[in-house]
C-alpha cells in the first residue's frame, strides 16, 4: 500500500467496502439473530448507509451499480441518484445515467416497475427521469406481455412519463386502450391482450396467459390443479417450473423442470427444501445438476484456483429466518460445488462445521466450531476430511439424529473432544501442556515446525475459503485466534490466501460480521458471484490502498456500461 496515502483516503476505502458488503447481503429482511424488530433494524441501518455514502462518496455510490450488489439495494441506489440529481454536476449525471440504464436493463422487470412506482410516489418527475423510464419501456421486448403480467406497474409508469398511445400507433394504441379503457375494444390484435379478454369467459384461453395471471383465472373457473399445471407448463419460466415441481409430483404429473439450467444458489435452495428420502433417491440427478450449474458459474475460472480448502457453516444459525429460510445454508452448499469446480481436479476439500461428510444431506444443526474446522483445513488431522472433496467422514451419525434445541446448546456425537474445544490455542488434546499460545498451531514433538519457509506444507491449500455468518461459538473466538497465529507465525509469507464470505448482514454493526482483523471479509448473497467477491475482498485486507480500489471500480464501471474494455 502506498504509505503516502492520507488517513482520509484509507477511511474512504473502508467506508466503501463497508457499503458494498451491506449492498450485497442486506435485503431489509430479518436474519436468524434478529429480534422482533429485525427487519425494521435492517431497514434503518440501510437507510443510514445509503444516505451516508451518497452524500460523502457519490461517485462510489453510483459505481456500486456495476458491482454484484443485490436487486433490493440496486433499486435503492437508482432511486437515491434520481432523487438527488441536483447535487451532481453535468458529467456526473451523464455517467450516472449510463449506469442507471445499464442496471435497469439487468434488473427483473417486476423490480423495475416497483421502482417506477417509488419514483412516482417520491414526486421525481424531471425530464431526465422521464427519459430514462421511456427508454427502458421502449427497450422492452413485448410491452403487451408486460401490460398483462405487470398491469399496475405498466399503468403507473405510463402515467408518470406521459407515454403517448395514439390510435393507429400499434401496439402502443392497444396497450393504452387495455390499460386505461378496458372493455372498450371488442377484441385485440395482440394475442396476449386478447387472451386476457377471452379468459374472463373462456377456460381454454387461460393457458395462453403468463402463469401468475393464469392462476387467478384458473381459480375463477374452478380448474383442477393438475389440469391447469399441465396446460400452463409451456408458458412457465424456468423458476416457475422449479417452484411447481413438487406440486406436479403430488398431482401425479411427471417432472417438468430441467434442473441443470437453474441458477446455482436457487437450485441449492430447492435441494435443501426436499426431504432427506428424496435427496437420497434422487442423488445422481441432484448432484449432477448442482455440478453442472457450478461449472457454468465457474466459467473460464474452472480448475484455475489450485488446491482449495473450504470451511462451510451448517450450524443451526444457517437455517436463516422466516423471510430467508435456509438461505445461509444454501449459499454454503452452492459454494461447496462451485469451489469444487474452481479448484484443480482432485484438489478440493470441503469441511462442514457439523463434521458431515455428505454435502447433499446437510441440514442446519448444532453449534459453530469454526476454529476446529479451520485447523482441520489448514493442517489436516483426525477430524479432517479427505482430499477428494468429500468433506470428511460421516461423524454425526444417521441423518435426523441430533439435538433439536438452539445452536449454543448443541453438541456433536463423535465430534471434537472437550479438550480440543477448551484447550489453549496452539495445543492438541493429547499434546504437551503449557504450550506457548502464540506458538505454532497444532505442532507436536513429532511434527516439524511449519514456520520454516522451506518446511513441509504439502497439504496446505493455495486458498482457504470460509463461508459462515461469523458467529464462532464452540469455543467462542477460537477461529479468530487460529487465523491470527496462522497468519503471523505459520504463514507470514501469505502463501495461502484466506478469505471469509459472510451471507448474513449485521444491522447493528452496519457490516457483515468478521472473524479476524487480518482476514479479508466480503458479503455474499448468491454463490455465482464468488469469484468477483474474492477479488473485492482483497481490498479489505489492508494491503492495497484507496487508489487501487477506485481503479478497480472504474474498470468495473467501464465494463458494465460498455465504455472501453474494462481491463
Amino acid at each position: 500500500m502506498n504509505t503516502s496515502e492520507s488517513l482520509a483516503d484509507l477511511v474512504a476505502a473502508e467506508d466503501v467496502l463497508l457499503f458494498v458488503n451491506a449492498a450485497i447481503t442486506a435485503t431489509g429482511q430479518r436474519e436468524f439473530r434478529s429480534g422482533v424488530s429485525g427487519a425494521m433494524d435492517q431497514q434503518v441501518s440501510l437507510d443510514f448507509l445509503h444516505t451516508y455514502v451518497r452524500v460523502n462518496y457519490r461517485r462510489v455510490y453510483a459505481a456500486s451499480l456495476a458491482l454484484d450488489i443485490n436487486d433490493h439495494n440496486a433499486a435503492r441506489i437508482v432511486l437515491g441518484l434520481l432523487e438527488s440529481a441536483g447535487e451532481a454536476g453535468a458529467e456526473e449525471r451523464r455517467v450516472e445515467g449510463r449506469l442507471i440504464a445499464a442496471r435497469l436493463a439487468v434488473l427483473p422487470p417486476q423490480r423495475v416497475y416497483r421502482l417506477f412506482g417509488a419514483v412516482r410516489r417520491a414526486g421525481i418527475n424531471n425530464r431526465r427521469t422521464r427519459a430514462i423510464m421511456r427508454d427502458w419501456l421502449a427497450a422492452r421486448p413485448d410491452l403487451g406481455h408486460d401490460a398483462v403480467k405487470y398491469r399496475s406497474g405498466v399503468k403507473t409508469a405510463a402515467r408518470h412519463v406521459h407515454l403517448r398511445c395514439p390510435p393507429g400507433a400499434e401496439p402502443l394504441a392497444e396497450v393504452g386502450a387495455f390499460l386505461f379503457r378496458p372493455g372498450k375494444l371488442p377484441r385485440y390484435a395482440h394475442p396476449l391482450l386478447d387472451a386476457w379478454r377471452r379468459a374472463h369467459y373462456e377456460q381454454g384461453a387461460v393457458a395462453e396467459l403468463p402463469f401468475t395471471v393464469a392462476e387467478g383465472f384458473a381459480a375463477r373457473h374452478g380448474m383442477k390443479r393438475a389440469v391447469f399445471l399441465e396446460r400452463a407448463a409451456p408458458r412457465m419460466t424456468r423458476l416457475e417450473r422449479l417452484r411447481t415441481q413438487e406440486q406436479r409430483a403430488v398431482e401425479g404429473l411427471g417432472p417438468d423442470a430441467d434442473l441443470a439450467v437453474m441458477p446455482l444458489t436457487r437450485l441449492a435452495l430447492y435441494v435443501l427444501a426436499l426431504p432427506f428420502e428424496q435427496r437420497v433417491a434422487r442423488r445422481a440427478e441432484l448432484t449432477g445438476a448442482l455440478r453442472t450449474a457450478a461449472r457454468r458459474a465457474a466459467g473460464g475460472h474452472a480448475g484455475s484456483w489450485g488446491r482449495v480448502h473450504a470451511v462451510l457453516d451448517d450450524s443451526f444459525s444457517s437455517s436463516g429466518s422466516g423471510q430467508k429460510r435456509r438461505r445461509p445454508l444454501a449459499v454454503a452448499l452452492a459454494c461447496h460445488y462451485l469451489l469444487e469446480a474452481l479448484a484443480a481436479p482432485g484438489a478440493y476439500r470441503g469441511l462442514w462445521t457439523s463434521g458431515r461428510g455428505d454435502a447433499l444431506l446437510v441440514r442446519p444443526w448444532g453449534p459453530t466450531p469454526l476454529g476446529i474446522r479451520i485447523l482441520d483445513a489448514l493442517e489436516p488431522g483426525p477430524g479432517g476430511g479427505e482430499p477428494d472433496g468429500s468433506g470428511g467422514g460421516e461423524q454425526d451419525g444417521p441423518v435426523g439424529a441430533g439435538p433439536g434445541g438452539t445452536e449454543p446448546g448443541g453438541t456433536e456425537p463423535d465430534g471434537p473432544s472437550s479438550a480440543a474445544l477448551d484447550g489453549p490455542v496452539g495445543s492438541e488434546p493429547d499434546g504437551p501442556g503449557g504450550a506457548d499460545p502464540d506458538g505454532p498451531v497444532g505442532t507436536t514433538p513429532d511434527r516439524p515446525d511449519s514456520t520454516d519457509p522451506d518446511g513441509p506444507r504439502s497439504t496446505a491449500p493455495d486458498r482457504l475459503v470460509i463461508v459462515s455468518d461469523g458467529w464462532d461459538n464452540a469455543p467462542a473466538g477460537l477461529a479468530g485466534e487460529v487465523l491470527r497465529v496462522w497468519r503471523q507465525r505459520l504463514d507470514p509469507g501469505r502463501r495461502t490466501a484466506v478469505v471469509h464470505l459472510n451471507p448474513v448482514y449485521d444491522a447493528g454493526g452496519f457490516d457483515v460480521r468478521r472473524l479476524a482483523a487480518g482476514v479479508p471479509t466480503a458479503g455474499i448473497r448468491d454463490a455465482e458471484d464468488l469469484p468477483a467477491l474474492v477479488e473485492i475482498a482483497r481490498f479489505a485486507e489492508g494491503r492495497t490502498g484507496a487508489a487501487e480500489l477506485y481503479a478497480y471500480l472504474d474498470r468495473r464501471v467501464a465494463r458494465f456500461t460498455g465504455e472501453g474494455d474494462g481491463s
